[in-house]
């Protein structure tokens, strides 16, 4: 017996030598030291006598400024004072040997009561904050690709802001595909804290991982990262520089303008043209002659007289006419789209002419811009386009005569509720709508059931950048609702 208790005393004391050596290389210069230092402490959580030595080094390190040890120690102190939570809430209900069981498992063992956890938090009581805790414990505790996918998406099916901070972690996960889906799926749970460290993301080495950053950084309407997602208009692959140019079309003002104007004068063609597009999408007129001067160029032709249209500057319409007459079809149909958004009446009589074209996007083009400038000389002459054989061009009617308001082709309009192409049965719920035709009421819930969807610009006017997909279905229930006729 007197030889277990002299065992038993020399063991203690090897602990306490040992653990006294680990405080000593938690404080020294030696960054390996330090790491293996904090990596033995922050098993010892159930240990007080640790937990108050560490408090000790960090009062010293804070006294003498050492950041490297401050951070280092605050790091053990976080992670004892982690465990001791998962263990004051878990013990009553799991009981000690599960936990020691999660601490020595594998991935699925810890997903699993992870998960259990979680969809019955109100049984453990688990607070807001413990949650986040214990999800970080846990992204740190999974060890496999396929464990940390997994956990991805348990949080897609179980959405919680409360789970962000764990998510976060995975921004620095060796595999591409799971920082793309941490970085996504940030947005989804809409989690705006947590905004800084997806802006970290811009500067991944991958490109899906930069592109998801940046349109996670929309989602949370993080409008403080302008300036940052402007400078990535220089990116070394043009999918970003894209991805940023929307961003900045959406998160931006006119005020933006001061932080895109130095880029008019980049080398990369690419970036000057989302650049304009940008000024153009944001109204900053101020920069309207810079971006004119660049009509020289045929590069910047088409995105030029867009953005032109999206300032308003009526002051260009002469130069915008001109290119009517262009043998480029890409600058007539670009001509028309802006002299409608200028809502100029110069040359009505011009883009009347291509009602006869046998361009069927000109001939389209032109319905639908003179319905939208209130060109009612040419009802008749667009109304004979309701015959036309092509779907394309009698939907382009439908929309240009309900622009016109004129309701005397209603009940040839609702005929097209019937047709077989999709784009007919969209454009004219869209035309009936504007007519106000509530009298097809019943004929549109007959295209609840419908399949058909198109991609396409209803409008002629809105902002040119992916085209929309609409489904018959969704355009119809839409019609309804504003009718107040879902039942």
């Amino acid at each position: 017996m007197h030889f277990i208790f002299i065992s038993l005393f020399l063991t203690l004391v090897q602990d306490k030598q040992e653990i006294d050596k680990f405080l000593e290389d938690l404080q020294s210069e030696e960054k390996e030291k330090r790491e293996i230092a904090t990596d033995h402490l922050s098993t010892l959580w159930e240990d007080n006598s640790v937990l108050e030595s560490l408090n000790s080094v960090l009062e010293k390190a804070r006294e003498e400024l050492d950041f490297e040890v401050i951070w280092a120690t605050e790091s053990i102190i976080d992670q004892i004072n982690l465990k001791r939570l998962m263990g004051s809430i878990l013990v009553n209900s799991i009981g000690h040997k599960t936990i020691k069981n999660i601490q020595k498992g594998d991935d699925t063992f810890i997903l699993k009561y992870y998960q259990d956890w979680m969809k019955d938090k109100n049984k453990y009581g688990l607070l807001d904050d413990s949650r986040n805790k214990i999800t970080i414990w846990v992204v740190k505790k999974l060890k496999t690709t396929e464990g940390r996918y997994s956990f991805v998406e348990f949080i897609k099916k179980n959405p919680d802001k409360n789970y962000s901070r764990g998510v976060t972690l995975l921004f620095k996960d060796e595999d591409e595909n799971i920082r793309t889906a941490a970085a996504i799926l940030i947005g989804d749970l809409e989690a705006t804290e947590v905004s800084k460290e997806v802006a970290l993301l811009f500067r991944d080495r991958k490109v899906n991982v930069r592109n998801s950053a940046i349109k996670t950084i929309v989602k949370l309407n993080a409008s403080e990262f302008v300036e940052l997602l402007v400078s990535m208009y220089i990116d070394p692959d043009v999918s970003v520089t894209q991805t940023a140019s929307e961003a900045v079309a959406c998160l931006g003002t006119k005020d933006t303008g001061k932080f895109l104007e130095p880029l008019l004068n980049n080398p990369n063609s690419f970036v000057v043209s989302r650049t304009i597009w940008t000024l153009g999408m944001l109204g900053c007129t101020e920069y309207a002659k810079k971006v004119a001067s660049f009509l020289e160029d045929e590069a910047y032709t088409v995105i030029i007289l867009d953005a032109i249209g999206n300032m308003q500057e009526k002051e260009y319409e002469d130069v915008v006419g001109k290119y009517l007459d262009s043998e480029v079809l890409l600058y007539r149909l670009s001509a028309i789209r802006t002299l409608c958004l200028l809502n100029s009446t110069k040359f009505l009589s011009k883009i009347a002419k291509f009602l006869t074209s046998n361009d069927l996007f000109l001939l389209s083009y032109a319905c639908r811009a003179l319905g939208k400038m209130q060109a009612n000389q040419y009802t008749n002459t667009i109304a004979q386009l309701l015959d036309h054989s092509v779907p394309v061009v009698r939907a382009s009617a439908a929309l240009a005569l309900a622009d016109l308001k004129t309701n005397e082709y209603t009940d040839k309009i609702s005929n097209f509720l019937d047709d077989k192409n999709a784009i007919c049965k969209i454009y004219a719920m869209f035309a009936l709508e504007k007519l106000n035709a509530k009298e097809c009421s019943d004929k549109i819930k007959g295209l609840l059931k419908d399949k058909g969807s198109v991609q396409a610009f209803p409008d002629l006017t809105e902002p040119r950048t992916t085209p929309k997909t609409y489904t018959v279905k969704q355009v119809a229930q839409n019609v309804l609702k504003k009718w107040g006729k879902t039942k």
